[in-house]
Order: structure tokens, then sequence, then C-alpha cells
């Protein structure tokens, strides 16, 4: 998971909020086609975001596969891992799949837009502890088991698991914190953006 997000949608949020250049010095037109540009903005980058993660998965999957044929780990640490893979994969899937706007839509109905995507990725990164870090720990502890059952030294693997449970908490920190943050801070620049005044 990314902590946070392009600078260049975030600095244009900022000036949108301070200058206040919406409200009633913009046509309806204008505002609306500003506003469907944030919107397809933030869609490209969560998209690019989302392919990061899955091709990140894939090369797991590839890896568990690998280990299953080479018999490296027993084999319930590989499956672990695929099962793991696929459920963070089918869940990202199952919450980005958000139907896109008419191209005639309104400016409220592209701030809505905007908001409710927003909203969406607040409360993926608030339950970024369950739904993607947990399930990978679990991988984690797998393989632990599974070096100490095959009578692997068990100092470097304590190490290793150590080192990737340390991995773990700074990813939930990074999205919990810093990019919760962030989020949280670009809604209310959008909340602050009037839209009713420029459709009257």
């Amino acid at each position: 998971m990314s902590a946070g997000f392009d600078e260049n949608f975030d600095k244009e949020l900022i000036q949108m909020w301070q200058e206040n250049t919406f409200p009633s010095s913009g046509s309806p037109s204008d505002l609306s086609r500003q506003l469907s540009g944030m919107v397809k903005k933030f869609d490209h980058r969560i998209r690019w975001r989302n392919i990061i993660e899955y091709s990140a998965g894939v090369v797991v999957l590839i890896r568990s596969m690998f280990d299953i044929a080479s018999g490296e780990r027993l084999l319930f640490a590989p499956l672990t891992g695929i099962a793991a893979v696929l459920f963070v994969m089918t869940y990202m899937w199952k919450q980005h799949r958000i139907q896109p706007l008419d191209r005639g839509a309104n400016a409220s109905r592209y701030r809505a837009a905007l908001l409710q995507r927003l909203d969406q990725q607040i409360r993926l990164l608030r339950n970024v502890r369950y739904w993607y870090v947990l399930p990978c720990w679990i991988f984690f502890v797998t393989v632990l088991a599974s070096g100490i059952l095959q009578g692997r030294r068990l100092v470097p693997l304590m190490m290793e698991f150590l080192t990737v449970t340390a991995l773990c908490v700074v990813v939930i920190w990074l999205n919990e914190r810093v990019g919760l943050r962030k989020l949280v801070e670009e809604r209310q620049r959008v909340l602050a953006i009037d839209t009713d005044s420029n459709e009257l």
C-alpha cells in the first residue's frame, strides 16, 4: 500500500481551497470540467497503485508455486501465501469497482463522486491492518513455523520474522497515520469547494 498520493493532485486542491477559485468566479461548465479532471486524476492514480499491488501479488504467487514445486518449505506455508495474496487482491478489486460518471454530470455530482472515492480510500487505510497486513503477517508466521519444523537454525529464522514483522508495523503506520492524514486533508479541501453557487 502507498502511504499517500501524488503531490500535484494535493497541490491543486490546496490552491483551489486557498484561492477559492471555484465558487462564484467560474462558470458551471468550467467547474464541472475541472472537477471531472480531478476525479479522473484520482481514478488514474488509484488504478496505477493497484497495478503495482497486483504485480507484487503475482510475484508472490509465482514464488509460492516454486516453493511448492521445490519443497523448500512445508506445503502449508506457500498455500497460506497463495490464500493471503488472493484474498488481498480480491478485496482490493471489489473495493474499487466504482461506476464511472456520465460526461454530462454537473459539478455537484463530480464533487460527490470525488468525496465518495476519498471516503472509500479513507475506509481502506483505516482498516489496512486487517485486510492487508494481517493476511501477509499470517503467511510470515507459517514461513517461520515451516522453518522450525524443518529443523532450520532458529536465530536466523527469528531475525527474518522480526524484520518482516517490523516492516508490517511500518506499513500500518505509513497508511494509518501519514496516508490517512493526507486523505482527510484532501477531503476537507474538496468539501470546501462550493458547487451550489455555480449551478444557480
